[in-house]
């Protein structure tokens, strides 16, 4: 690969560059170094679908399980930063009491970015394969629009929230289509009494109804009239 004011380099090719390259950006994680190569590629318009209600699934994220579907499946959080905390507190430790900028520190500090590597690809390879999972058995997801950024203030569970990694779910399954359209919607946080009584055709107050009867009941909503709620 030949690259501007550096000249032609080596890489280790990972999958098969299709279509036109218009852009490269290059990154580095620890040790390692990443080109990521954006391409036009011409990609052919998707079957039509017939979007059914036993093909539509609602997604309620949590902290003691990761997500419970609508069906009844629940995930199972992983907690990796928890499992590994351990391990990064000691090597920050050991980061602290070497001099800065020094041999030894860089040695540590290498050895603390690789910690934080393996745990961020850990939760990205985790939410890629649950997305996948979810996008191949359904055709519509509804899941609630959090605040995330609001949510970890929350000085209890600002790292709890952080690492179960909820907007990665979100966004792989809402980018990762099957081999047809797979809709995917955010829905309102904010629901009011009467909204949920009409998604639900009762007039049962909201804090009786669960997340996961409010985001299921919207997704056969949008499959009965075509629009999201």
């Amino acid at each position: 690969m030949f690259l501007p004011k550096i000249g032609w380099v080596k890489y280790r090719d990972s999958h098969p560059v299709q279509g036109k390259i218009l852009e490269a950006t290059i990154k580095r994680e620890g040790e390692h170094w990443f080109v990521c190569l954006a391409c036009e590629v011409e990609v052919p318009d998707p079957a039509p679908v017939v979007v059914t209600e036993n093909r539509a699934v609602g997604i309620d994220v949590g902290l003691k399980s990761f997500a419970v579907l609508s069906d009844g499946t629940a995930i199972e959080n992983p907690r990796f930063l928890g499992k590994a905390f351990a391990k990064l507190k000691r090597a920050q430790r050991g980061l602290r009491r070497e001099t800065t900028r020094s041999n030894r520190w860089k040695k540590q500090m290498a050895k603390v970015v690789k910690l934080h590597i393996q745990v961020k690809n850990a939760r990205k390879d985790f939410a890629h394969k649950v997305s996948t999972t979810i996008v191949k058995n359904h055709d519509v997801i509804a899941v609630e629009d959090l605040h995330i950024k609001g949510l970890v203030k929350n000085r209890h569970l600002s790292r709890a929230i952080s690492d179960a990694g909820w907007g990665l779910l979100v966004a792989c399954s809402s980018t990762r289509p099957r081999g047809q359209v797979s809709i995917s919607s955010r829905l309102d946080a904010s629901w009011q009494p009467a909204r949920c009584a009409r998604l639900v055709a009762r007039r049962n107050p909201c804090r009786r109804l669960s997340a996961r009867m409010r985001v299921a009941a919207a997704a056969r909503s949008w499959i009965a009239t075509g629009t999201p709620v």
